[in-house]
């Protein structure tokens, strides 16, 4: 089960992103993001917190002014990155909204780049994105329904199977994924795999990565060594993909 999972993106548990901070979709958004499970996947709900990070130098320097200001009980500079105080807020608003679009272009991204990558135009994707005050990782809250019936073991033994995923998945340690501890890392690291309780083909899974890694530019990098290598031609993925 677990090669036919990693034969086809392994696990894109990534298919949505809720908690992105800055960039998870490079995440995530998204990211992995890698629930594919050779087929398992029928649809996906994505919330996304898209870590400040993402919105460049400039709302980097401002989250940190605007925290230092608050925790000095200053008043802070009005904001110019974004519409509202990043320091101490959760922005339901991660990209822009076009004309008549009730989504924003990060949460399009998501829903359309996570069909692209598992090659199923037909995958229903919900997606929020939220830019949280977090300087790094994109962190997501996956619900995933599946066609056939899935349990939380089975996937953990499929992620577990998938190169560049780590399963962090041990709630009475504590051991979950966090931003912190995921940055400065290629993987991307799933925990609090569980049975969704009102369906009985979901799971619901947490994931997070480092988006200033886990993007275009390192997936770029391992694509390259992967055709580089003598078995290029081999369908098996040796990493997960975030979109």
């Amino acid at each position: 089960m677990a090669d036919r999972a990693t034969a086809t993106g392994a696990i894109r548990a990534v298919v949505r992103g809720d908690v992105q901070g800055v960039g998870f979709r490079d995440a995530t958004v998204r990211r992995a993001r890698a629930l594919d499970l050779a087929g398992w996947v029928r649809n996906g709900e994505d919330d996304t917190v898209v870590v400040h990070a993402e919105g460049a130098q400039q709302a980097v320097d401002e989250l940190l002014d605007q925290s230092h200001a608050l925790l000095h009980e200053r008043p802070i500079a009005p904001p110019v990155s974004y519409s509202h105080q990043i320091a101490f807020n959760a922005l339901p608003h991660a990209g822009s909204f076009a004309d008549g679009e009730d989504h924003t272009d990060e949460e399009r991204k998501l829903i359309n780049e996570t069909r692209k990558i598992l090659g199923d135009p037909s995958i229903r994707v919900s997606a929020t994105c939220v830019r949280v005050p977090v300087l790094t990782g994109h962190s997501e809250a996956v619900n995933v329904q599946t066609r056939e019936p899935l349990s939380p073991e089975q996937a953990r033994e499929l992620l577990r199977d998938a190169p560049g995923v780590t399963v962090l998945d041990d709630p009475s340690c504590a051991l979950y994924p966090l931003a912190i501890n995921a940055t400065g890392q290629d993987d991307v690291f799933v925990g609090r795999i569980r049975r969704d309780p009102g369906h009985e083909r979901a799971l619901d899974l947490w994931i997070v990565a480092d988006n200033l890694r886990k993007g275009a530019a390192l997936n770029a990098v391992q694509l390259a060594e992967l055709l580089l290598r003598p078995n290029a031609g081999a369908s098996r993925r040796p990493w997960s993909l975030m979109c």
